[in-house]
Formats: structure tokens, sequence, C-alpha cells
């Protein structure tokens, strides 16, 4: 047990510093590109979430001696190192992506030739009437849920999601657009504040509403803070100066009294409290994308085939379809996780998303999953650049900001989501904003155009 223990722990080690090798290239390229130590390009943010839900993870789970504890399902806890190579491999790649893109000559350019104009005041106005749409469906949804009494909802939270998931599989999941309302619209108040300087009072107390009303979700309020810091890096220069002292000094304490007080009100709400200090746990519950990983390496003869996307794509397709409707409807990499390793789960209406890394591996094994990870780190580079690049041609348009910050933001969901998942609730400030901002009929047909550097 001594050896076993020693050899992990020593594999960890190397595997870590390799690891932070790899971010601090990825520090670097950001510094170069962007002329800024602001981690506001999406790939670095992939690259500083990705190393931290996984190899920092393991690592800390390894150190803290809580390694059965985490990875609950393993007979042999040395395929968790296999687990952590394949995690280096990928976030190697993803940067080898990135890199290809800024070897190209070749930039892109998507022409929205049709963007409506706003002036700011009009912004701000059609922010707030999102804000209040959200809102008034999330307290609807509150109220439902607790039978009209919000002090039964709050003191009962954790059993009424289990039985409500149980019960009607998931209705919260067909709201989610109604609720992405307030996130899009506290963004555009923002935006509109930035540029004319009016309104703070209101876009503070918006701001305030929509982080209260979102207790229920942890990630969801880091997400919200983070996109937040995001638009004001995007037009403040002073700010994105200081953004490491914003990060240490206020974004890190807030992520932890937030993570660690809710995960003890879901406790709390569940009648189970848990007294020890294990921030682990109120971080990341007791799954987790690396003990999803292991999990399908080392019981691969229990996962009878590979998928070849058809677990990302499809699931994405045939979401708003209930599944009591269509009992066959084809599962995403979450479900099939679940039935295969957490039976107990389904029983009561939950599927556990066990990370990017699993899913991709479920469909395309070690080496379309590396693959898979350099294309994405090649297309994410490239997306941002089309956006930042348009967003710096028209500063006053809240297309790009606000979408720039939905999907650098989305990416805090690589605690465990899938990528169908992930896809799926990008979509909604995606939609929302081509709604608003976007006229469909586009007359030029070639939206993308590639023009040779001079």
């Amino acid at each position: 047990m001594g050896i076993t223990m020693s050899h992990i722990q020593s594999s960890s080690i190397i595997l870590l510093t390799i690891n932070l090798f790899v971010l601090g290239y990825s520090l670097i390229l950001n510094k170069i590109v962007f002329r800024s130590y602001f981690c506001l390009s999406t790939t670095f943010l992939f690259n500083i979430l990705f190393f931290f839900f996984y190899t920092f993870i393991h690592c800390f789970v390894v150190f803290s001696d809580n390694l059965y504890r985490y990875y609950q399902n393993s007979l042999n806890i040395n395929y968790s190192i296999h687990a952590l190579i394949l995690v280096t491999l990928c976030l190697l790649f993803f940067n080898i992506g990135s890199t290809l893109f800024y070897c190209r000559k070749i930039k892109y350019q998507m022409n929205f030739t049709k963007l409506k104009k706003f002036n700011p005041e009009k912004m701000f106005f059609v922010g707030f009437l999102l804000f209040v749409v959200g809102f008034v469906a999330k307290l609807i949804n509150f109220a439902v849920l607790g039978h009209g009494n919000l002090i039964y909802y709050l003191t009962h939270y954790f059993v009424i999601q289990l039985n409500s998931a149980s019960d009607g599989a998931g209705f919260e999941q067909y709201l989610l657009f109604l609720f992405s309302l307030i996130d899009i619209g506290v963004m555009l108040m923002l935006v509109s504040y930035i540029i004319t300087k009016k309104y703070l009072k209101v876009v503070i107390v918006t701001i305030i509403l929509s982080i209260l009303i979102s207790f229920t979700g942890r990630l969801t309020i880091i997400k919200m803070i983070l996109e937040y810091m995001i638009i004001f890096g995007l037009y403040s220069y002073n700010f994105r100066k200081k953004i490491p002292i914003y990060f240490l000094f206020i974004f890190m304490p807030i992520i932890f009294f937030l993570v660690t007080g809710l995960g003890y009100f879901r406790d709390f709400t569940n009648n189970k409290v848990n007294f020890t200090n294990d921030y682990i746990y109120f971080f990341i519950g007791s799954n987790h994308g690396m003990r999803g990983l292991t999990d399908v390496i080392e019981h691969s003869s229990l996962f009878h085939k590979r998928y070849y996307g058809s677990s990302i794509i499809l699931p994405i397709l045939f979401k708003p379809i209930p599944r009591k409707i269509w009992q066959d409807k084809p599962l995403n990499t979450a479900a099939i996780y679940t039935n295969t390793m957490e039976p107990n789960a389904i029983k009561h209406g939950f599927a556990i998303a066990p990370g990017l890394c699993t899913d991709l591996y479920l469909n395309f094994g070690y080496l379309g999953t590396i693959l898979s990870f350099m294309l994405l780190g090649y297309f994410l580079t490239l997306i941002f650049h089309i956006l930042i690049k348009n967003f710096v041609n028209n500063i006053f348009q809240p297309f790009y900001p606000v979408l720039i910050a939905s999907m650098n933001s989305i990416l805090i969901f690589l605690r465990g989501e899938d990528l169908s998942l992930i896809i799926y609730k990008f979509s909604f400030p995606l939609i929302i904003l081509c709604i608003i901002f976007v006229n469909i009929k586009i007359k030029n047909s070639e939206i993308w155009s590639e023009n040779e550097e001079k």
C-alpha cells in the first residue's frame, strides 16, 4: 500500500509540474498576443479552469489522504494516474491547437451586416426588461416548487430538488432559457452604464438581486461575477492592469465563501450537515471530472461501444423533448455514465456529469480525445479573435462584449459538465442576443470571409 501511494504521489507531482509549464506557456502567449496578463482570452481561461478542475483537484485529493473517498469506484487506484496522463496530454494539445491558429497567415472576420444600432439608453431599458422577465420567472418557479411558501422552499431546498427531479425529470431545465434573461439583462445594463455613466444605482441593485436569486447554483453565481469582471476588463485598461489584485483579494475570496457557504446550505437542507473542513467536498461534492475519467478507463469493459459523437450531437438536437414523451431518446454521456456506474442516482432522477474528457473519451477513445482537444484549442481561439476584433472595431455595439463574457464564463462548467450540456447552456445567450441585435434577413450570403494579411 505504501509503495502504491508513493508511486501515485510522485507521478502526480511530475504530471502537475508538466501541467504548470503548459499553463505558463498559455500565460506567456496571452501576454504576447494581448499585451496583458489579464486572463481575458477564452483560451487562457480554458487552460486555468481545466487545470484547476482536473489536475489541481486530483493532486489536492492525493495529498490530503482522500484518494479512496473521491475515487469510490476504483478497484485499482493507479488508473487515476492513467487518467491524469490523458488530461495532461489534452491540455498540451489544446495549446498546440491554439498555437496553430497564431501560426496561420490568414485572418478571419465575421460580417454581421445587419446588426441593429442601439443607443446606450435604449440598450439599458432593453436589458432592464429582460432582467424583469427572467426575475419574475425565477420567483414563480420558487413559489411553485415551495408550494407558495418561500421559507419552506429555502429550508427544504435539497429535498424539493430531489423530489422534483424524480417526479418531473428536471422540469427546471426547460425554464433555463427564461432564467438566462436575468444574466443577459444585467450585462446589457452594465455595458450601458460603462458607456453613459448613468443609472449606476439601478445596475448595482439588479446585480445584487441577480446574485441573490441564483443562490441555488453556486457555479451560476461565480459565472455572473466572472462576466462582470470580463466586461469591465474589455472596456477599462486600468482594470486589466489590476486584474491579478482583483482576482487574489476580491474574486477568489468571494468564490471560497460562496462555495463553502452554499455547500453547508446544501447539506443543511438535506438534513446532512458536514462538520469537517474538507473544502474539496464543498467545491465539487463527491463527483468530479477526474473520478469520471478514471472510472471509464478502469471499467472500460462495462462501456460496450464507442459513440463517435452520437452522445454529444443527438442529445443537443433532442434536448427540448421530455423523456416522458420519448422514453428512448438518445442518452448523453452523463446518462450513459450514471446508468453504468451510479444506477442508484437514476432512481432519483439525477444524472452525474462525468466531465469533458470522459465525454470525448467515450466517444473517440485516447487518440480521438487528444485530437479533439487540439481542434477545440484552434476553434476557440478562432471564435474569440472574431469577437474581439469586431468589438475593437465597434466598442459601442453591446452584442460583442456580452457574447465574449458569456462564452468565457460558460467555461466555469468545465467543473464536470459534458460537451453537450456546455453547448446547450451557451446557446441561450447566443439565441437571445441574435434575436435582439441581428436582423435575420442577412442579404450577404457569405457570412465568413478570409483575407490574406499584408
